[in-house]
C-alpha cells in the first residue's frame, strides 16, 4: 500500500483507510453505481471491504479518497507494476457529477502524475475504459492520454476495453 497524501486549494487527496471504508463505501454507491448500467451488480459492501484489505495489504496498490471541505467528492485507485518502464495503472478515477467540467478532476490527476513522477520516476500511465464510457474518454483525452490498443478480457460492461497510456 502506497500511502500518499496530497494538498491543493481547498481539496486533500488522501490514502483510504479503514476508519473510512463506510464513508466512502456510501459514497460510492448512492454516487456512482446509480450512472452504471443497469445490468451491472453494484459493489456490495463486503465486495468492497475485500477490495480494500487486496490495496491494503498489497505494496503496489494506491486507493485514495478525494475530499473538498471534509466531504468526499472522489475516489482513486490504481496500482503500480515495477517493471522496465515502470507504470502506473489507474483502476478507478471517479469525481462527484457536480465538480466535472470545473477543472477538479484535472487537478486531482496531475497532482497524482505529478506524485508518482516525483516520488517514483514513473512516467508510464495507463487506464483501461470502456468504450460506452465516451464522458470518461474524453476526459482523459483531453489529459494526454491516448488510445494504445484494446484489452481482449472479458467484462461486465459489453463493450470493447481501450487501453489508454499517457
Amino acid at each position: 500500500m502506497f500511502d500518499i497524501r496530497l494538498n491543493f486549494k481547498n481539496v486533500e487527496i488522501s490514502s483510504v483507510e479503514k476508519e473510512d471504508l463506510d464513508s466512502v463505501y456510501k459514497w460510492f454507491i448512492n454516487g456512482l453505481n446509480c450512472n452504471f448500467d443497469k445490468k451491472q451488480k453494484p459493489l456490495t459492501q463486503k465486495q468492497f471491504y475485500e477490495m480494500f484489505l487486496a490495496y491494503y495489504l498489497s505494496e503496489c496498490e494506491f486507493f485514495l479518497k478525494v475530499e473538498r471541505k471534509k466531504e468526499t467528492i472522489g475516489i482513486v485507485k490504481g496500482a503500480i507494476e515495477f517493471k522496465n518502464p515502470n507504470q502506473v495503472w489507474l483502476k478507478w478515477f471517479f469525481i462527484n457529477e457536480q465538480f466535472r467540467n470545473e477543472g477538479v478532476g484535472t487537478e486531482i490527476l496531475k497532482k497524482i502524475i505529478n506524485y508518482f513522477y516525483r516520488e517514483c520516476r514513473i512516467n508510464d500511465f495507463y487506464i483501461k475504459v470502456p468504450k460506452c464510457y465516451i464522458n470518461i474518454l474524453q476526459f482523459f483525452k483531453k489529459n494526454d492520454f491516448k488510445l494504445i490498443g484494446f484489452s481482449n478480457e472479458k467484462n461486465q460492461y459489453q463493450d470493447k476495453v481501450m487501453i489508454l497510456k499517457k
